[in-house]
């Protein structure tokens, strides 16, 4: 059993098919967290703030999202398609990469706000890619996820 992970342009859904109607809306999505980036590639303090907006937006809403009964998510979303490709997954294929290998991404994001370029990490320079990968990691973390099923496209 998974719940079911939607990153939308205003906020972020979880559902749990195997518990029908139960649903949990974080209201943070890739356009107001983008916001807070400020661009790609973002300083490392834009990084900073918006783990910390992220943070604030998600821990009122941690206790139902467990209650939705899984330690794994189930996505289909375009975003964390780009997040599994740059965790090594092959393009237009599902794929299950776990809470260390979006840990390495983010790792490579970091490196990129302290100055490297972007393609020498292999990441998109993409501000929604970038804030879709602290939404997944600061969710992972502190809902107690440890894995991510990605759908193909």
């Amino acid at each position: 059993m998974s719940v079911n992970l939607h990153i939308g342009a205003e906020d972020t859904r979880f559902s749990a098919p195997q518990i029908p109607g139960a649903a949990v809306t974080v209201p943070l999505g890739l356009h107001r967290l983008g916001g807070e980036l400020a661009g790609f590639p973002p300083r490392e303090s834009a990084l900073e703030h918006a783990i910390a907006c992220v943070e604030d937006a998600l821990m009122p809403h941690v206790a139902r999202i467990r209650q939705l009964g899984a330690s794994s998510l189930a996505s289909g979303d375009a975003a964390c398609q780009a997040i599994a490709e740059a965790a090594g997954a092959l393009p237009d294929r599902p794929v299950v990469i776990d809470i260390d290998a979006v840990e390495r991404v983010f790792e490579r994001l970091a490196r990129v706000a302290a100055g490297r370029p972007a393609r020498w990490e292999g990441l998109p320079e993409d501000q929604d890619f970038a804030a879709a990968l602290v939404l997944l990691r600061e969710i992972m973390h502190h809902a107690g996820f440890f894995s991510l099923r990605v759908e193909a496209r």
